[in-house]
């Protein structure tokens, strides 16, 4: 039987498909190459079983809310601008209720 490739933890591209449904899995904190500390999220995507990483700001407020073994729904909403000016990724965050 012939080798198979093993996928590792991808990134979910937002502009290509602009909703994820899986499980939140887990959060560790990281320190970006500015120094400035931010949660990476680890979530299980539900058809394929595919583990993704994603952080933001958005995503952190929003993720930071919901508990690890948790089914969310997240649908990206485009780039916003805040009020300072800069631009931003915006998400919506629904959790699954029994």
């Amino acid at each position: 039987m012939p080798f198979k490739e093993v996928e590792g933890s991808g990134k979910w591209d937002w502009e290509k498909v602009g909703e994820f449904e899986g499980k939140l899995v887990g959060s560790e904190p990281r320190t970006g190459q500015n120094g400035k500390e931010y949660i990476l999220f680890t979530l299980k995507e539900s058809t394929s079983g595919e583990e993704f990483k994603m952080s933001g700001i958005v995503l952190e407020g929003k993720l930071a809310k919901v508990a690890e073994g948790d089914k969310v729904h997240i649908v990206y909403k485009g780039q916003q601008r805040g009020a300072g000016g800069t631009k931003y990724n915006d998400f919506s965050v629904q959790v699954w209720e029994d």
